[in-house]
């Protein structure tokens, strides 16, 4: 006597839920690369910023000196 062996019933009902995460999940991962790209680049851009104003305030004080030195070589 043979028996015979009961079929596993096929995965179509969850394969296309299961395709349909994996989507969502890399649609989201990409998301996230792209925000944290660019977050990245802004505050590169800040701190360039940044660092131009400061050599901006720096050109300012070494002016305001020459001036002030100027001004004391004609007291002489």
């Amino acid at each position: 006597m043979t028996s015979a062996s009961p079929q596993q019933p096929q995965a179509t009902s969850t394969t296309a839920p299961q395709g349909s995460l994996a989507l969502i999940i890399s649609l989201i991962t990409s998301v996230t690369s792209v925000l944290g790209l660019f977050m990245s680049k802004y505050t590169e851009w800040q701190r360039a910023r940044l660092e131009q104003m400061k050599l901006a305030i720096e050109l300012q004080q070494k002016e305001l000196e020459l001036q002030e030195m100027r001004r004391k070589l004609q007291n002489v």
